[in-house]
């Protein structure tokens, strides 16, 4: 079953499927800090591109760093 997240990539906010993405892993000190002050859940790394359908989803390309905003409590991917 596939969740929904919301997240930002260029400063554009919406939801993404997210078995779309998969957790970065090294992030520097830096980058975390920065996402830590934004009050961003987790940074993900795009692994397809995903065209939005409506001006509530977000568009990205396979590649793209996407910031957490929210998972909610009813994802099952949470």
């Amino acid at each position: 079953m596939v969740g929904w997240w919301r997240g930002q990539s260029s400063n554009i906010s919406g939801w993404f499927p997210s078995n779309y993405t998969q957790e970065e892993g090294e992030i520097d000190d830096t980058l975390h800090t920065y996402a830590m002050a934004e009050n961003v859940l987790d940074i993900v790394v795009a692994l397809y591109s995903f065209s939005s359908s409506n001006e509530q989803e977000l568009s990205f390309e396979k590649g793209d760093r996407l910031e957490i905003l929210d998972r909610p409590a009813s994802d099952p991917e949470w």
